[in-house]
């Protein structure tokens, strides 16, 4: 497609400049444009005929039709579904084609008719069979979705196209391959939440582990984090971490000046309670409440946390976009598409979900969705 696309604006050049050639008059409709009037000009644009990629035979021309009263044109391809075509343009150079037709005009209405992103009414005006809120779509990870239908995978989460696995974003089960959307709108195989997902403190009911602390999943194990006693195995919550409730030195006693102390001893290892970078061993407190060396895996706010200088959905990656279309994120950076739209990363290309005019590649976003 993009192969014609380009000999297509060659082409409109070189009629341009056959126009100022032949005295202000286009060439007249014709099946071989090229051959009979183009590769003559002076200047010479194109020097032999440019063939349509999609003819099966690979020696028949883009076509080329003229308004009757001469002022506006038209030049084609079939398409890829080898059904395109300009079926008319007016004297006032509006352009009607069939679905699937590739198109370069000096008037209006060549927008690729049936290509994603391209205004419909129904799938029958979409290559796809793919129609969403007056979009062609494609149906892929990342495209706009209104339904399961809309979708190749068969998982429509959030208006965005998924592949519905594990983590995966979704609303309901059904968004899901296992069937299970849990509390924190994510595919899981469990509809309790595992270490580390977001959650309600303090109820702790839905944690796989059986303890929510700090609106996040934990072990409820000395060092956690909590907000109240219950999200501790001890039963005691001090300074927003489990402690076990002594005084006597030990990691997760209570302490008002120890070497590595910040409210509770600890010995300032990785995953450690902390306040500041002087409790932990390594130097880094990571959002003042946990030491880490910010390796791969390691919890991050931003990229300095990270010793690949890579913050991905809050872990350290060892590059920046890592996540694929339809994966759950929070930043576009996170993305190899290039876009986080609506907690889903997508690609920005037509028929892409999207919220604003800037989540799109074309730069125009109507009904959620990207148009050409």
């Amino acid at each position: 497609m993009v192969k014609a696309q380009k000999e297509l604006t060659t082409l409109e050049s070189a009629v341009e400049e056959y126009y100022t050639f032949s005295n202000n008059i286009y060439p007249p409709t014709t099946s071989a444009p090229s051959a009979s009037y183009l590769v003559n000009i002076q200047p010479q644009i194109i020097s032999t005929p440019l063939y349509d990629p999609f003819v099966s035979s690979g020696n028949a021309e883009y076509q080329y039709i003229l308004s009757s009263n001469g002022k506006y044109y038209a030049i084609y391809s079939v398409g890829v579904n080898q059904q395109g075509a300009v079926t008319n343009i007016t004297n006032s150079g509006a352009v009607s084609a069939t679905v699937g037709t590739i198109c370069a005009t000096n008037g209006t209405g060549c927008n690729a008719p049936g290509q994603n992103g391209s205004t419909c009414s129904s799938g029958a005006n979409c290559l796809t069979g793919r129609c969403v809120s007056g979009a062609c779509t494609s149906g892929l990870n990342g495209q706009r979705c209104g339904s399961n239908s809309d979708c190749a995978s068969g998982y429509c989460n959030s208006l965005l196209c998924t592949d519905g696995s594990i983590g995966s974003w979704c609303y309901t089960g059904a968004s899901c391959q296992s069937g299970i959307c849990n509390s924190a709108a994510q595919c899981s195989l469990n509809s309790l939440l595992p270490l580390e997902s977001a959650c309600t403190a303090p109820s702790n009911s839905s944690c796989q582990s059986g303890y929510c602390g700090g609106y996040m999943c934990s072990d409820g194990s000395n060092g956690s984090y909590c907000i109240g006693n219950t999200n501790c195995q001890s039963g005691v919550c001090r300074g927003s971490h489990c402690i076990n409730g002594l005084s006597d030195g030990s990691n997760g006693s209570s302490c008002t000046n120890n070497g590595q102390c910040s409210g509770y001893c600890s010995s300032g290892v990785n995953g450690d309670p902390c306040s500041t970078s002087a409790d932990c061993a390594g130097g880094h407190c990571y959002n003042n409440w946990i030491c880490s060396d910010g390796a791969n895996g390691a919890a991050c706010q931003t990229a300095a946390d990270c010793q690949s200088g890579f913050c991905v959905s809050y872990q350290c990656a060892a590059t920046g976009a890592t996540l694929a279309n339809g994966t759950h994120c929070y930043q576009s950076a996170s993305c190899t598409g290039g876009y986080c739209v609506m907690n889903g990363c997508t690609d920005g290309s037509n028929g892409s979900v999207c919220r604003f005019a800037t989540d799109c590649r074309s730069g125009n976003c109507v009904s959620n969705v990207c148009h050409v």
